[in-house]
């Protein structure tokens, strides 16, 4: 009798797991049906581009400089804004903005004063704040996307769907670097539910700002971008406000490349961690449910295992979450712009779910987050609680 409420259990599991998986899927392929109808389009409308730069990181010219597809009906403004701290990127930051003035964009370097412990808020509010004249929305693209081929007034022109979208965000795909660390990265961001060209499908309270626009009206109700400085995950805060206030957040299944230079294991297993203590600060209950949808595969087996005296059938519940979870890999990974064979899937599969196990169990202890040389503790909500102090 014991071996077959194990056994129902994990078939219980399975199919819950099986229907989320098949949610996401299904969710993801809508967001393809086409563009939708927009409710007003300007016939010549001003693009802010704002670059916030941190350090000069592998890539940083080539990323800069990279030119999007241009239309003759839009003007862009492109800006690379860059803390009082980020001083070694000064110099790229004005080859850039030289080869991009050769192409006949204008450009300019703004150094942005620190409002607060986040440097990334603290760069965009200052520059929305010198928004040039006309402006109505603000596109926001970190230094490490490359912005090559990106029709870039296309996706701003998604903000323009209706009159309630206040923001639309691409979800990014990393390419580079060939480490262990960066594999570790890219099987956890392109082959797992995690990837966001799956998750952001699934997921509609999330967003990811590496690559959004947003409406400077919608912008300015929910307190700006300097409401947001003493946050760390932004971009997520910046989301939740707008819905709040009764804007739409738009899932634009496009992916834009993101360059990484080398990251170790531990580099991207810390990376990985961060994402879920912010997670944990702002939206506690998505991160119980990490071992329930994102990797039940450990959990589910060993259900199967304490039934295996009911025969075979113990077999199906891990069989059928094993097959649909090769499926959920190679749609992710398709999804992400990349092919691979079944073998890449199953290796995916495994390095993905070690890396959120991980990550996930550190996160339940964790107390505190390192971001770019600072420790921080974060309070419910996300924001931070104590002025960052150098982590040794």
């Amino acid at each position: 009798m014991g071996a077959f409420v194990f056994l129902i259990a994990a078939g219980v599991w399975a199919a819950i797991v099986i229907a989320v998986w098949w949610a996401a899927l299904l969710r993801r392929r809508l967001a393809e049906r086409g563009e939708p109808e927009f409710f007003a389009v300007r016939p010549r409308r001003v693009v802010l581009l704002i670059r916030p730069c941190a350090q000069d990181e592998p890539h940083l010219f080539e990323c800069l400089s990279s030119v999007p597809k241009r239309r003759e009906n839009a003007d862009l403004h492109v800006v690379f804004g860059m803390s009082e701290d980020a001083k070694n990127a000064w110099q790229t930051a004005h080859r850039a903005k030289d080869a991009l003035a050769a192409r006949g964009i204008s450009c300019q370097v703004a150094v942005c004063p620190k409002r607060g412990p986040n440097r990334k808020a603290s760069i965009l509010a200052e520059v929305v704040a010198r928004a040039p004249k006309g402006c109505r929305a603000v596109v926001c693209a970190d230094s490490n996307v490359d912005l090559g081929g990106v029709d870039l007034f296309a996706f701003e022109r998604g903000l323009w769907r209706s009159q309630n979208c206040g923001l639309v965000w691409r979800p990014p795909v990393e390419t580079g670097n060939d480490s262990p660390g960066n594999r570790l990265s890219e099987a956890l961001l392109h082959g797992s539910l995690h990837a966001f060209a799956l998750l952001g499908a699934l997921d509609q309270k999330g967003m990811v700002g590496k690559f959004f626009a947003v409406r400077l009206c919608a912008l300015a109700q929910v307190g700006g971008f300097e409401g947001l400085v003493d946050y760390l995950g932004e971009d997520v805060e910046l989301a939740r406000r707008l819905r709040s206030a009764g804007w739409e957040v738009a899932f634009d299944p496009q992916v834009v490349p993101t360059v990484c230079g080398r990251k170790s294991v531990a580099e991207a297993v810390d990376r990985q961690y961060r994402w879920m203590m912010v997670v944990k600060a702002q939206r506690p209950w998505l991160l119980a449910s990490y071992p329930a949808v994102f990797f039940p595969l450990p959990f589910i087996g060993a259900l199967c295992a304490c039934g295996a005296s009911a025969g075979w059938w113990a077999a199906v519940p891990i069989g059928a979450v094993s097959a649909m979870r090769l499926l959920v890999g190679r749609a992710a990974r398709r999804y992400s712009g990349f092919s691979s064979g079944p073998v890449s899937w199953m290796t995916d599969t495994l390095r993905s779910d070690v890396v959120l196990i991980w990550a996930w169990t550190r996160a339940l202890w964790g107390r505190q987050v390192v971001w770019r040389g600072n420790a921080f503790r974060l309070a419910p909500g996300g924001r931070i609680l104590e002025r960052p102090v150098v982590s040794r």
